[in-house]
């Protein structure tokens, strides 16, 4: 899909056109899931947090500054409505592992480097889930999500001078609790 289409479905949605809402929603859904899945940690809590941020995105349509900015707006919505399911939820979401983790750190099959790879998966796995939320997220958008800085400010609203401090906040928390995990024998 092109910018300009984009647009046009955008301008058309805003009209009341469900069809481009619907291509909207198709074109965007499976990125918001997977996002929604790595920062809530449950897939059918998942499938709802994308379902509530597409409600607030239609709703919230008309207030859109700019229609050529659909991917960072709507990974913005579904962030602030997946921080907030898990503020609701009270307790630590379960991250499930994730195979393009083991794909990023494996070129070729070797029995024993998958058996050493998944461990570290699963060390990286556990201190996630130790992780506050908001820097978890943080985590996620940067290296699973691949975004830039820039990106990230736009997903977060927030400055590019916080996005920088809050990913060196959320890696000194993640070395640290690697750490922790390592003195008690986890590593």
């Amino acid at each position: 899909m092109t910018e300009a289409e984009e647009r046009a479905w955008v301008e058309a949605a805003r009209r009341g056109d469900e069809d481009a809402f619907s291509q909207i929603f198709f074109r965007y859904q499976g990125a918001l899931y997977n996002l929604a899945q790595h920062l809530v940690g449950n897939p059918d809590e998942a499938e709802d947090v994308v379902q509530q941020a597409f409600i607030k995105a239609f709703r919230a349509l008309r207030t859109m500054r700019d229609p050529g900015s659909l991917g960072p707006w709507l990974r913005r919505i579904l962030f602030t409505t997946g921080l907030d399911h898990l503020r609701r939820r009270k307790r630590r979401a379960e991250l499930p592992l994730d195979d393009r983790l083991r794909h990023r750190l494996s070129s070729a099959y070797d029995p024993e480097r998958e058996t050493v790879l998944h461990e570290r998966q699963e060390l990286v796995h556990r201190a996630l889930q130790r992780m506050s939320p908001r820097y978890r997220a943080y985590i996620l958008l940067r290296e699973f999500e691949g975004l830039s800085y820039d990106e990230i400010g736009q997903v977060t609203g927030e400055p590019l001078t916080t996005v920088r401090v809050a990913l060196f906040r959320a890696r000194e928390q993640l070395r640290g609790i690697l750490r922790q995990m390592a003195g008690e024998g986890e590593a």
